[in-house]
């Protein structure tokens, strides 16, 4: 019985040095705690400024988010007359809110039924899930700004991260707004010119501030939550604006609370530079999650029809150096609201340029004559370019800007979003300054008239050392993909040299693209395309015919890589084309792409294929020798295909090379096959006609079946 206690006693002082020694010193290894929930911090909307939708709702984990409207319209009455205006018109809807680490669930309810959505960019992969008929959801883990198709309607759904650093109100060097402004209703535009002379008064004492502190320190004029109208603010060296979320600082209705800064001769109109820097300051910050609103519908639609309207730069960074835009909402602004000109050391980033897609003249972000800009994570919509570079003369709109002329270098754009109906990343028009070493990279384009554009037009400055790369076109219009050209404005012509297009995803091509220069003179020279694929196919194309650049002239050394010029065996996708022609027995064009339903389901196919339709390939290279083409065809019906190669003035069909009676699959579809079809005379590089026609019993009322590829055997 004593062993027994013994033991007892000792196996319980093991126990209590061991529970001692757990309690002192845990475990490196513990059970996980649970992840902290995601913050969710919406952007709210001030009274008397922005719509909230009903079109739907919107919450993130939960959280309800405000809808911006941006499809309103109205009727007034003007002169007895009825009239139909849009208040803040955007062509979209939008919504911005910032969120903590981790994953936050979008849900998206409309009060009729969903029956189609999509989210872009496509590239992130994201598929809503249907919930039910009028709800569907998806995941976002991080920062994104997304555009989710919702039934035709747009709706802007952009997640920031939680802020890096927020003033504190009271803080030494913080100077708030609602102080200086005092009684004044800041949101009454009669009182505008007490506000702005506070907010400048704010602006000045920050700038004084920074400046006496010294060490890139910055003073820092603080924009509550609230709506503020607000005439021209100039800011000094050694300032930060800070717009709290739910701030919104707007421009009247009346335009000469403002300064005339410009005449812009193609609108008729006098500008202004709204919030601008001072002449060869430094040390600037604007910053937030706050809006600046041009209300520029008004001044380019909705305005009186006798009033000439009024252009407006929101930002009009001028002469100055280490500057910084961040984090904000730039909307609705009649002119380029974004200028950064003459100006070195800019940092661009989580912008997010909302403008209208029913203006003009109205690009989000232009940088002109500037050196080590950096624009990045960023999403631009309108009507007008959203990215671009610039260099000019000093004439005209630049008559009054700081300084002389000088030539743009080191600027880059990445991981940005456009969408717009003109260029989404463009070099040009201006063109008098030289412009070098231009980089836009892993970037997207939604919808663009062009979504690449190197376009010399005014002035004789070369653009030499672009570089597009990691670019991930969605859907490109009239003026193609791509737009290279080089062009007389009546200000003399330059060169455009040392451009390279690389990993280019081309998922909707466009109309006929351009690489066209001016004369011998004036050329485009030394261009590379590498890895450039199109319309979902795996394999680069390599030619400029697959790439639809048949506006051409004038340009020379273009390389193509992975280098399939002298591969015996050289496949092009069917859809890869240069035009489709013909119709049906209605007379009635129906022959166009589809999505491929071949096995592998990859890319596209010509489909709806009527008796004497025919396919047109530009400029396909033969090498010294094609004896076979081999063509990937559905023949759901007997069917006869003929080819031709172009006639010697390249103005149409010449010779046939080579034919293929193909029985068909008794009227089945989906019976995809391997046909070899022999060639002969085929050599260099000529342009192809692909014709199909009836054979056999097949009626001219048919449909002959689709096209998914065709593969040349060449020798040379």
């Amino acid at each position: 019985m004593f062993l027994r206690n013994a033991r007892k006693g000792f196996m319980f002082l093991i126990a209590f040095i061991m529970a001692f020694a757990i309690a002192q010193f845990p475990p490196a290894i513990q059970t996980a705690e649970a992840a902290p929930a995601t913050t969710i911090i919406p952007n709210p909307i001030p009274d008397g400024v922005h719509r909230v939708t009903n079109k739907y709702t919107v919450t993130a984990n939960g959280v309800s988010l405000p809808v911006i409207d941006g499809l309103y319209t109205t009727t007034i009455m003007e002169n007895g007359t009825p009239r139909t205006v849009k208040p803040g018109y955007l062509g979209y809807d939008y919504t911005t809110f910032t969120a903590s680490s981790g994953e936050v669930e979008i849900v998206i309810t409309s009060p009729s039924a969903i029956n189609s959505i999509s989210v872009s960019p496509l590239k992130l992969g994201i598929t809503p899930t249907k919930v039910n008929n009028n709800t569907y959801k998806f995941t976002i883990n991080s920062s994104h700004y997304l555009i989710v198709n919702v039934n035709g309607n747009h709706l802007v759904v952009a997640r920031d991260n939680m802020q890096e650093y927020v003033p504190t109100l009271g803080a030494p060097g913080v100077f708030n707004i609602a102080t200086y402004i005092g009684g004044t209703d800041a949101s009454n535009q009669g009182n505008v010119a007490a506000v702005t002379a506070a907010i400048q008064q704010a602006a000045n004492d920050a700038s004084a501030y920074g400046t006496s502190v010294g060490g890139g320190k910055k003073g820092i004029v603080y924009v509550p939550a609230g709506l503020y109208y607000m005439g021209n603010l100039m800011l000094k060296s050694n300032t930060a604006l800070y717009l709290a979320p739910g701030s919104v600082i707007r421009f009247t209705e009346d335009y000469s609370h403002y300064n005339v800064d410009f005449y812009k001769s193609s609108l008729g109109r006098n500008g202004t530079w709204w919030i601008y820097t001072e002449n060869n300051s430094s040390n600037i910050k604007i910053f937030g999650r706050g809006t600046i609103d041009g209300n520029g519908h008004y001044f380019q639609k909705d305005k009186p029809a006798s009033d000439p309207g009024f252009a407006i730069t929101a930002i009009m960074a001028l002469g100055t150096s280490d500057f910084t835009l961040d984090g904000i909402v730039i909307r609705d602004i009649p002119f380029w609201g974004t200028i950064i000109t003459r100006s070195n050391d800019v940092y661009v980033s989580r912008m997010k340029f909302f403008n209208s897609l029913d203006a003009n003249e109205n690009d989000c972000i232009d940088v002109n004559e500037s050196q080590n800009v950096h624009v990045w994570d960023s999403i631009a919509i309108s009507l007008d370019d959203t990215f671009s570079t610039k260099t000019w003369e000093g004439k005209g709109m630049m008559l009054n800007w700081y300084g002389d002329s000088e030539p743009l270098d080191n600027v880059t754009f990445n991981n940005v979003f456009g969408w717009t109906y003109c260029a989404t990343f463009k070099l040009g028009h201006g063109a008098h300054q030289p412009q070098t070493n231009v980089t836009f990279k892993n970037s997207v384009t939604y919808n663009a008239g062009r979504a690449i554009g190197i376009e010399h037009r005014y002035g004789a400055g070369g653009f030499s050392d672009i570089t597009f790369d990691n670019i991930d076109i969605e859907n490109a219009g009239g003026e193609g993909w791509f737009k290279a050209v080089i062009e007389d404005g009546g200000m003399g012509v330059g060169p455009i040299s040392n451009v390279t297009v690389k990993n280019i995803n081309v998922r909707h091509r466009g109309s006929a693209s351009s690489l066209n220069g001016y004369s011998n003179a004036a050329k485009i020279s030394n261009i590379t395309f590498e890895n450039i694929r199109v319309a979902g196919n795996p394999e680069p194309v390599t030619s400029l015919g697959e790439l639809n650049i048949t506006k051409t002239g004038f340009y020379d050394n273009v390389t193509f890589l992975p280098n399939r010029s002298t591969a015996t065996t050289y496949r092009i996708q069917a859809e890869n084309n240069n035009g489709l022609f013909g119709v049906d027995w209605n007379g009635t064009k129906i022959i166009k792409h589809i999505a491929s339903n071949d096995t592998d389901k990859v890319g596209y196919q010509i489909g709806q294929i009527a008796p004497d339709n025919y396919a047109y390939y530009k400029g396909v290279n033969f090498g010294a020798n094609t004896s076979n083409v081999r063509i990937r065809y559905d023949a759901p019906r007997a069917a006869r295909i003929e080819l031709y190669k172009g006639n010697a003035s390249g103005t149409g069909m010449g010779a046939m090379i080579g034919s293929i009676n193909l029985a068909g699959n008794g009227n089945q579809w989906l019976n995809w096959s391997d046909y070899n079809i022999p060639v002969s005379g085929a050599s260099g590089i000529q342009d192809l006609y692909i014709v199909f026609k009836v054979s056999g019993s097949t009626n001219t009322n048919q449909l002959l079946g689709s096209l998914n590829w065709f593969e040349l055997t060449r020798s040379f």
